[in-house]
């Protein structure tokens, strides 16, 4: 019985199917009959000719053109002095967004001083004086307390691993970004440099050498330097050599490969190799947040993939010219290798600490910041 019901379904909906299937192809074949006209009398033929084809006449109206698509002209600051040995953040930036965004964005670069100051950068970015612009945290610091922790707290991180784990994977960028969208910028990512290091005109063996010792430094840098009885100061890249020069400063200290391609050797005879400030040492890509939001979805993309890329190629580069730098030194420059102890070390390991401390102390962004990064020291047995 059951079967039976199954069977008088089945055959109901193959009749309904062959009903509906044959309205449809009668009103498609009513679609297609052509309209008829009144009739017309035939033209009369002459034998053996042939009787002319009709043709439907072109379309009078064209479709309307794709319109170009649109080409973004930014100029790129650099926090950097012209001269430097490689310029992965600068030129070569600029021609890999080129190619890569098939033209549609044109970075002009620029150096340290050729628009604003160095240290102006972050700011003259948010003001639309220039669209983008490269240069450490710590710049901004006064603005946006966060950057302070991107531009480097010493020995807070001291390998490529550390660095990537706590930025990309446990949330700082993210927290930057938050903080650095508040002031009208847009904080791309992070580039890593090289490690950060310093020179000087006398021999520097121990903690007690820094004493009174006149140091250009920047950032938490010079908090260190300071702790250390040190007298740090902040100076410009581009006033650097001339403040060596004219004994305003003694000693000097940035990303290692500067020494070499700003001829500090030439005055400073003196490379403290060993302990690294911080590693990698990092600047930050600032783009006007206006400018940023008129980019389409697929060109902010491409900008984070290309900066991202960028990142860890220039630290491989900034390492690769500091070893290259090291091998040569001593020979081409007359360069004196200078390294403090295990107990020195330790002893500015811990005067870098309460940085954290004073850093967290400035806003409740910058106090979480602190937190991931304590939290990651914890687990891996440096606090």
């Amino acid at each position: 019985m059951k079967n039976n019901k199954i069977l008088r379904l089945v055959v109901c909906i193959s009749l309904i199917l062959t009903i509906v299937s044959s309205l449809a192809l009668s009103a498609c074949a009513k679609e297609t009959q052509p309209t008829t006209s009144a009739p017309t009398t035939p033209a009369p033929t002459t034998p053996g000719a042939t009787t002319p084809v009709a043709t439907t006449p072109a379309p009078t109206t064209k479709p309307a053109p794709v319109p170009s698509a649109e080409v973004f002209k930014w100029r790129l600051q650099h926090q950097s002095a012209p001269g430097i040995e490689y310029d992965t953040t600068g030129t070569d930036f600029a021609k890999l967004v080129e190619q890569a965004s098939n033209g549609r964005i044109l970075l002009t670069p620029y150096y340290s001083g050729q628009i604003v100051s160095g240290t102006d950068i972050p700011d003259a970015v948010s003001k639309n004086v220039i669209e983008c612009g490269m240069a450490s945290g710590s710049y901004w610091a006064g603005v946006v307390p966060e950057t302070d922790i991107e531009g480097g707290i010493p020995m807070a991180w001291t390998n490529i691993q550390d660095f990537g784990t706590l930025w990309y994977d446990m949330g700082l960028l993210d927290i930057l970004r938050e903080a650095v969208e508040e002031k009208g910028n847009y904080f791309v990512d992070t580039i890593m440099t090289g490690s950060i290091n310093f020179w000087s005109k006398k021999p520097i063996n121990s903690v007690a050498d820094l004493k009174g010792l006149k140091i250009r430094l920047f950032g938490r840098h010079l908090d260190l330097m300071n702790a250390m009885g040190a007298s740090a100061v902040f100076i410009a890249h581009q006033d650097v050599y001339t403040a060596l020069q004219t004994g305003t400063i003694d000693a000097s200290g940035t990303s290692a490969f500067v020494y070499k391609d700003q001829k500090y050797y030439e005055i400073c005879k003196y490379f403290v190799k060993e302990p690294s400030l911080i590693f990698p040492s990092t600047i930050g890509f600032y783009v006007n947040l206006s400018k940023w939001n008129s980019l389409p979805s697929d060109l902010q993309t491409l900008m984070h993939v290309l900066t991202r890329w960028v990142s860890y190629q220039h630290n491989r580069t900034a390492k690769y010219s500091d070893e290259k730098m090291f091998q040569e030194m001593a020979e081409k420059y007359g360069t004196e290798f200078c390294s403090l102890g295990p107990e020195d070390i330790a002893a500015m390991t811990a005067a870098a600490l309460p940085l954290l401390d004073e850093a967290a102390a400035k806003t409740a962004r910058s106090a979480q910041m602190v937190k991931i990064i304590k939290d990651y020291m914890k687990a891996k047995g440096l606090l």
